[in-house]
């Protein structure tokens, strides 16, 4: 067996320790990502055109949120709940939160007198 490994032990050992030269940065053939180095600077106009755009975007957003902001709270009033009836919760209740549920309501009018 140790025979066996000393024929290996010379080409796997000198692969080993042999000094190479190791390159630590890929080679890229498009844009300007690179290992350890800054990108190249954009030209004044693209970074000139950044900026006014960007402005530009940000003018119209708040423009339309402080003029047009029935896109945020909504386009209708909010209900006075204070106004609303008895008949009116109670249909809200069984339409939506009690489907299967029987619900008998007495309305009473003025003079006190109900009926189911």
């Amino acid at each position: 067996m140790l025979s066996r490994f000393g024929s290996l032990r010379k080409p796997i050992f000198s692969s080993l320790f042999k000094n190479k030269n190791v390159n630590i940065s890929a080679v890229r053939n498009s844009h300007a990502c690179q290992y350890r180095a800054a990108p190249p600077p954009a030209p004044k106009i693209i970074r000139i055109g950044a900026e006014v755009t960007s402005a530009f975007m940000w003018w119209w957003i708040l423009w339309h949120l402080w003029h047009e902001y029935g896109h945020i709270t909504g386009e209708f009033p909010y209900p006075a709940t204070k106004e609303w009836t008895n008949e009116e919760l109670v249909s809200i209740m069984a339409d939506r939160i009690l489907p299967q549920a029987k619900i008998v309501v007495e309305v009473r009018d003025a003079s006190g007198h109900g009926n189911k």
